[in-house]
């Protein structure tokens, strides 16, 4: 028995190729889809960080301090680049009583009063609190930027402090830890960190 095969082309299903046609995905709706989704199954804050600044007043400069949410600083964080941290000044101003700083819960309940609750930008294991902000500061009439986290590692406080860069600029590594910068020298991030420390000489704006 031969087997014949009909050569005849099928007509056109032209309802399904208009059906096709239209039904291309719509590239807005599902960008609206997809932060949807993702609202669904993010946590929700009972009470969302806002930008709180203070000013810390330094003999020549002033600083504007504001609070950044952690999607806030992750965002800056990716184009920084950390600074040395004086451990040596963290565990003097340990031993000054009057001072914050010397207190795990003194620390945590002065910042969350003046900028909010924490975040979580820290080690689960080794940590419980996450206060990340933006500095802010002009001089010689140029504008810079740092990034700073004060968190805690186990019992100690630490003062992650990064200097913004730009996108493109491949001039500094990325990936080391730098010594402080001209701009924002070691002697005058040790005083602000002792100004933040000590919870005073701070301008409300």
């Amino acid at each position: 028995m031969a087997l014949i095969l009909d050569l005849t082309p099928f007509p056109p299903d032209t309802g399904l190729i208009y059906k096709m046609l239209n039904d291309k995905p719509n590239i807005n709706e599902n960008t609206d889809f997809v932060y949807s989704m993702i609202e669904k199954y993010t946590k929700k804050s009972h009470a969302p960080i806002k930008n709180t600044s203070i000013n810390i007043e330094a003999k020549e400069i002033v600083y504007k301090l504001v609070r950044l949410n952690d999607e806030q600083f992750y965002l800056l964080h990716k184009n920084s680049i950390p600074i040395f941290e004086n451990y040596t000044h963290l565990m003097y101003l340990s031993t000054d009583k009057d001072i914050i700083f010397s207190s795990f819960s003194k620390m945590y309940i002065t910042l969350k009063d003046l900028f909010g609750e924490s975040g979580k930008h820290y080690d689960d294991w080794k940590g419980s609190f996450s206060f990340p902000f933006l500095i802010y500061f002009r001089k010689e009439e140029k504008e810079f930027g740092y990034i700073m986290n004060i968190h805690n590692i186990r019992s100690s406080i630490e003062f992650n402090i990064a200097k913004l860069i730009h996108a493109d600029n491949e001039n500094l590594e990325r990936h080391i830890l730098h010594n402080p910068f001209d701009e924002f020298p070691r002697e005058e991030i040790t005083y602000f960190i002792k100004v933040v420390s000590q919870s005073n000489h701070i301008v409300y704006n």
